[in-house]
């Protein structure tokens, strides 16, 4: 859910910073795609832990 935000927002970054448009195309890619997965990452484990655990939590009271 939260890849494509990330990929334009790597993808934003990398476009409007300077010295990273005069790096090497095969590296650029390889950047661009270890960010990607890493910042995926990083958003999903934020959004589980502050976001979707309260709503969990929330679940077991509204159970029979």
């Amino acid at each position: 859910m939260y890849h494509i935000p990330v990929i334009y927002f790597v993808l934003f970054v990398f476009v409007n910073v300077d010295f990273l448009n005069q790096l090497d195309a095969s590296l650029v890619r390889i950047l661009i795609n270890l960010l990607v997965v890493v910042l995926t990452i990083i958003v999903s484990h934020i959004s589980y832990k502050y976001f979707e655990m309260r709503f969990l939590r929330l679940k077991s009271k509204f159970r029979d």
